[in-house]
């Protein structure tokens, strides 16, 4: 429910893809394309919600922990990857789909979560509802 009291009902979530080792990347000749990358200090949902409103398709890296998916979001740790389990409904792409993903992680493996909904501000603004919730 938002501040104003609107329920936001949220899209079932794409399932993950769980990859045991990096993939192998193959380029086109000519296929490459020019890329910015810009480092700032900010908080990365906050970043990636300003990204949205800009017009981009933003992708979120988690250093995640390799054991536990989420780290200890349920016990109230505020880690990076505890926020974005916390404001999102990310843990539940690793739950549809396909099945759970696996854990621990393979060394060199990873997730791929394309479309999390984020619908809580951080704590600065106390994990009030979005307005509007966004994918990222």
């Amino acid at each position: 429910t938002t501040p104003d009291g609107t329920r936001c009902n949220l899209p079932v979530p794409l399932h993950s893809i769980q990859y045991c080792t990096a993939p192998p990347v193959e380029l086109e000749p000519g296929s490459a394309r020019e890329c910015t990358i810009t480092v700032v200090e900010m908080d990365t949902l906050d970043c990636a919600h300003a990204l949205v409103q800009q017009g981009h398709i933003p992708v979120v890296l988690n250093m995640a922990s390799k054991t536990c998916p989420g780290g200890a979001y349920l016990t109230g740790t505020g880690t990076q990857e505890e926020m974005l389990f916390r404001r999102s409904n990310y843990s539940q792409t690793l739950k549809h789909g396909m099945g759970p993903v696996r854990y621990p992680l393979a060394d060199g493996g990873g997730v791929y979560s394309p479309a999390v909904t984020v619908f809580m501000h951080g704590p600065d603004k106390g994990y009030a509802p979005m307005q509007a919730p966004f994918e990222a």
